[in-house]
């Protein structure tokens, strides 16, 4: 016999084994035997899909991954029957990883391209899989319509626990893993958006509840959303997940890099949840490494966290809040080491959050003031016996895998909300001395001791005098030592002499003087000099200031769309341009996932926009708008002087818990070269100081 028709036969074999394997009968047999794992992807499409396709990006990554059957031990085996061998060729059996996605909670699906319809006014379960019937080498993905539901919200418990129900029930496998994926907000405000039910989001407690309700322990749980590698989520999910996988900080739109690691998954099925975790982490730090967004490269944190060990960091951390709260009620020279402490640690999203790396607070040389060698030492095991794979970019480098919710500065409704999640009872009995108006829930207090409230200790109260600084500007003197006080910040707005409207410029640090009577002084460091971009003078907010930097947010109009300009600005008055952010969902206050590049708004007409007088802390701000210009290449920003008007300042003393206090507004008039303040300006006298709550805790 010659050497082609021996080939000849051996590819009609090849062939005839490739058809029966991928034969429906084969496919049929294979769906009644339970799968090595079923991926369910619970997709809460939101405004990320409504306004941007983000959901459907992700839908088409999950369709671009190929099934490969086992071509290589094919050949292998062919080459062992040729010479005699009994082994027979063995072909990769299909079906050991399964696909299924429900949708819902966006306004608007863009899935046409991928050749399904996605609709708004229902809820919808997909299974992604391959079509068998055709026995050819790489059988063609696709996706199918399984059925369809009456809406509900996506951020309801119950809708969640169905879909783990049903995926479970119609794909059983070995191991689970879930993909939640959508907004995250933390510990402080849980995970979804739906848009279809007013802003409509899962608190940690509701998603605690859905997954003990499936029954299913999953062996990987992924969070494709912002600001969830928490403590509170873990401690949330621990019972019903091995393995938690998620990221400190923002998420951008891109999310993680589904096909590269769903495709993995499908390569090496006999993987477990440890394994997916890191696949995840590298192949999302790899997706932006090879695209040119600086911003994403550098806020890039995602972490595997062993959920089993949860339960021994969080017996830690309730150790160490118990520590802090004796700091607190004795000794309150040594509070403001352990405020420092908790402040210089690593933040995510921004102050709003409060998300705060709990690395930072172990790895800095003040810890030694705040615990026991021995519970520090116990704390650090903990911590690096929890997290067990970590990436992060350059501008997240002290990143450590897992947060906290920093929350002393939270609204009466948000502690309410944070009681909930918290996995420290010392921790909320520490809140509850703090707040003037919120008080921790009674079952707490069996666990834990109650401590005096902060408006029985005299020591917290900050006594300062308004004065005029030597630099000409008013300024608050306070003694040259206090507990009290942290900082001083300042505020700035500018009056609209045509509409008679006073607009927000936003909000800085002050600078420090020496008192002529001694003390030190809190002043605005040149206020007349502000951040303009282009030719315009702007509103700018600090977001964030720690020791890896400060990050500021300028407001921008693009259309009828309003964007968030990110940088930082340096000592030296320079700045630095990030990208684009949207800001927060205006329904549910969780901070948007929408981070862009700048290259994608090149091109645009844009205008700088101001909010109005009263709106500066307010998710639906009303704005003014300077003029309208067109984006080329990029954007510049620089200090400048302001231009010539009437300005006011206030100020806002920082007590030594981060919460403010307002004091009055001046004032001044600025003519391009110097300020003048009104003789009548009153800005004399001293004030005893304290924190009295947020205007809706106090109403």
């Amino acid at each position: 016999m010659n050497q082609k028709r021996i080939w000849l036969i051996l590819l009609v074999a090849l062939c005839a084994a490739v058809a029966l394997a991928a034969s429906p009968a084969r496919a049929e047999a294979n769906a009644d035997s339970k799968a090595d794992w079923t991926v369910l992807f619970y997709i809460c499409g939101a405004d990320l899909e409504s306004r941007h396709s983000l959901a459907t990006e992700d839908l088409a990554a999950i369709s671009e991954c190929v099934y490969y059957r086992d071509t290589w031990n094919s050949t292998r085996n062919m080459f062992l029957t040729l010479s005699g061998e009994e082994e027979k060729p063995v072909l990769r059996e299909p079906g050991r990883v399964k696909v299924a996605v429900q949708t819902g909670g966006a306004k608007k699906w863009h899935t046409e391209k991928l050749g399904i319809q996605v609709a708004a006014d229902c809820l919808q379960r997909w299974e992604c899989g391959f079509d068998l019937s055709n026995p050819e080498l790489y059988p063609v993905p696709e996706i199918r319509l399984m059925e369809e539901l009456p809406l509900a919200s996506m951020s309801s418990p119950e809708t969640l626990t169905d879909f783990i129900r049903w995926g479970t029930e119609t794909y059983p496998a070995e191991k689970y893993c879930l993909v939640i994926w959508g907004h995250g907000g933390g510990g402080k405000t849980g995970v979804l958006i739906d848009e279809l039910f007013d802003g409509d989001r899962m608190n940690l407690d509701e998603l605690k509840s859905a997954l003990a309700e499936s029954g299913i322990v999953f062996e990987t749980v992924l969070f494709d959303a912002c600001l969830m590698a928490n403590l509170e989520t873990a401690c949330a999910i621990q019972q019903n997940a091995r393995w938690m996988v998620a990221s400190e900080e923002v998420v951008t739109g891109d999310g993680t890099a589904i096909r590269d690691w769903l495709q993995q998954l499908y390569y090496c099925p006999d993987c477990d949840g440890k394994q997916l975790g890191r696949w995840i982490c590298d192949m999302t730090q790899i997706q932006y490494a090879n695209q040119s967004d600086k911003q994403a490269q550098d806020l890039l944190t995602w972490s595997v966290t062993d959920l089993s060990k949860i339960p021994r960091l969080a017996q830690c951390f309730d150790r160490f809040m118990e520590a802090v709260g004796n700091i607190y009620a004795h000794d309150t020279w040594a509070v403001s080491m352990v405020i420092s402490l908790l402040e210089s640690a690593e933040k995510y999203g921004d102050a709003i959050e409060g998300m705060t790396d709990l690395g930072g607070i172990l790895f800095d040389d003040r810890i030694t003031g705040c615990m026991e060698p021995d519970l520090f030492r116990e704390m650090v095991d903990a911590l690096n016996d929890a997290v067990v794979y970590s990436v992060r970019g350059n501008g997240r480098s002290a990143a450590r895998g897992i947060s906290f919710c920093l929350a002393m500065d939270f609204t009466d409704a948000e502690l309410d909300q944070y009681a909930a999640n918290c996995p420290s009872p010392h921790y909320l009995t520490f809140l509850d001395a703090l707040s003037p108006t919120w008080s921790a829930p009674d079952v707490i207090y069996e666990q834990a001791e109650r401590l005096p409230n902060i408006g029985d200790i005299e020591e917290y109260t900050i006594h300062a005098e308004k004065i005029w600084s030597a630099s000409g500007v008013p300024g608050v003197r306070v003694p040259s030592l206090t507990a009290s006080l942290r900082n001083v910040l300042y505020q700035l707005y500018w009056k609209n002499e045509e509409t008679g409207q006073v607009l927000y410029l936003g909000s800085n640090i002050t600078r420090l003087e020496s008192g002529s009577n001694g003390g030190l002084v809190y002043c605005a460091g040149e206020p007349w000099m502000w951040p303009y971009v282009e030719d315009d003078v702007c509103s700018i907010e600090m977001l964030r200031n720690d020791y890896v930097g400060n990050l500021y947010s300028v407001p921008l109009q693009f259309g009828t769309e309003v964007w968030n300009l990110r940088c930082s600005l340096n000592d030296d008055n320079e700045l630095e341009i990030f990208g684009m952010w949207e800001g927060y969902d205006a329904d549910s206050s969780v901070m948007n996932r929408n981070v862009m590049k700048m290259s994608n708004f090149a091109g645009q007409r844009y205008r700088v926009l101001y909010p109005t007088e009263g709106n500066e802390f307010s998710n639906n701000k009303n704005f003014d708008g300077g003029e309208w210009r067109n984006i080329f290449l990029s954007l510049k920003m620089e200090v400048r002087p302001l231009p010539p008007g009437t300005y006011y300042i206030d100020y806002l003393a920082m007590d030594e818990f981060r919460r403010l206090i307002p004091l009055d507004r001046i004032p001044f008039i600025w003519d391009g070269t110097k300020i003048t303040f009104p003789e009548e300006a009153l800005w004399e006298g001293e004030m005893s100081l304290k924190w009295q709550g947020w205007p809706q805790d106090i109403d």
